[in-house]
């Protein structure tokens, strides 16, 4: 709390105005109550934090309000902020539809659809930046009781700019190109007074706070872009937020969508330019960090698919999917050692370990930087498949694992396409974990095993 109030405080006065100190306290107050949110495990007050560094006073006003609203986690809209929102929206069967605000009655609410080029009678999505728009909402409505509009239209066009993910359009205008056409818009409109100079200033300091929002992407350090990935999980899978009771199929769901979305992005989506700006050097160095760590992502999380898939299938062939720790062994807990599977899995011999990336090994082998609660840091079994088969192997496997997933393809199909010895090392290991299951799992590792 303390923290919030000094960043708000110190915002504030670099802007010229001296505000109460209550004003500041009440702002921290609301805004640590809206994101404090148990469902909430990474777009907490910590992020917050994350990218505030060094911040000038319109990016840290615009970072504190960002993540306020985030209704697919908080399951609504916060009560604390909804009051200053209920007006922008009608809100039936789960669905929020625009509505228009008259600038001479609501001139916050006014600036802020028009940055956000929200037309009365728009269906409002997460995916569309419903998240972003209350947001900012909020920040506008709070902020302008003490600054001028053209530094509350500056903090609300930095919101907007942290939609993340967007593409350009037909035109080729980047996400940052559409919102200086809109500031200037609103310039004209709302007379805030903003020289066209100011405006492509403006448009500049958004460009900072949307890529500051995702500099975890552009990390130099892939296990640190993991972790943030892995903080992500539990907000959109709430199974994994039990973190001792989610099952194989629960957990392996969760990998596939977060492979799937890395799969589907590219780093010009993560950090846009503005007017045609490509070749920025820091722009071109964000890139490439975000494209490198997307590429061992995607590979990373493809080997732990294809793990999780050779356990998804042992559960199809000896009784179906259970819970993800009685094949594995529960979470390590120094108060109450458990068996773990890896622990009777045969070593990988260095001379033998097939072709492998050394830096998905290190990520399976080590892991990522932090810990979750649902979760290891380390990958055991997918680090003894990836050392044993390849990643070539693996790679194919975690395809095959696909038709698996949709039910294209036989858990016994899909057993027998791997290294038979390697299948049944991993059924005699879960045998040893999976107590209720140990006579089909050896069963089935005997069927497996070389004659």
């Amino acid at each position: 709390m303390d923290r919030l109030v000094e960043r708000l405080d110190g915002a504030l006065r670099a802007l010229g105005v001296e505000a109460e100190t209550a004003t500041a306290e009440s702002w921290g107050a609301l805004i640590r109550e809206a994101m404090q949110g148990k469902a909430r495990t990474f777009h907490t007050v910590e992020h917050l934090e994350e990218i505030w560094q060094d911040a000038g006073p319109i990016e840290t006003l615009a970072i504190l309000f960002h993540d306020l609203v985030y209704v697919q986690v908080d399951r609504g809209v916060h009560e604390a902020v909804r009051p200053m929102v209920v007006s922008a929206a009608d809100h039936c069967g789960g669905r929020f539809t625009a509505r228009g605000f008259d600038p001479v009655q609501d001139r916050p609410g006014a600036l802020a659809a028009l940055l956000f080029g929200i037309e009365p009678g728009t269906e409002l999505t997460p995916a569309t930046g419903l998240n972003e728009y209350f947001s900012a909402l909020v920040a506008a409505r709070l902020t302008a009781t003490v600054l001028w509009d053209r530094d509350v239209a500056r903090v609300v066009a930095c919101i907007e700019a942290t939609i993340p993910f967007r593409p350009a359009d037909e035109q080729g205008r980047s996400p940052l190109d559409r919102l200086a056409v809109r500031l200037a818009r609103a310039n004209r409109e709302l007379a805030l007074g903003l020289t066209d100079d100011q405006v492509a200033e403006a448009i500049e300091t958004a460009a900072e706070v949307s890529h500051r929002d995702l500099a975890n992407f552009a990390d130099p350090d892939p296990a640190s872009f993991l972790d943030h990935t892995w903080r992500l999980l539990p907000e959109s899978h709430e199974e994994l937020r039990r973190s001792r009771s989610y099952t194989i199929r629960q957990y392996r769901a969760s990998l596939e969508q977060a492979e799937t979305f890395l799969a589907r992005l590219d780093a010009e989506r993560i950090f846009p330019a503005v007017g045609g700006r490509d070749r920025d050097p820091r722009l071109v160095e964000r890139r490439e960090r975000a494209a490198r760590n997307l590429d061992v992502g995607v590979r990373y999380l493809r080997c732990k698919l294809f793990a999780t898939g050779l356990l998804e299938a042992l559960a199809e062939a000896t009784g179906g999917d259970t819970e993800m720790g009685l094949f594995m062994g529960d979470l390590p807990n120094p108060e109450r050692p458990t068996p773990r599977l890896e622990e009777h899995l045969p070593a990988v011999p260095e001379e033998r370990r097939a072709v492998h990336d050394p830096v998905v090994r290190d990520l399976l082998l080590h892991g990522r930087t932090g810990e979750t609660q649902f979760d290891i840091r380390t990958s055991p079994l997918s680090a003894h498949l990836y050392l044993r088969l390849g990643e070539p192997a693996v790679l194919a496997g975690a395809h095959r694992a696909r038709e698996l997933f949709a039910g294209r393809l036989e858990p016994t199909a899909f057993l027998a396409a791997i290294e038979p010895a390697c299948v049944a090392d991993v059924a005699e290991a879960a045998a040893r974990t999976a107590h209720p299951r140990e006579r089909p799992l050896r069963e089935l590792a005997a069927r497996f095993r070389p004659g």
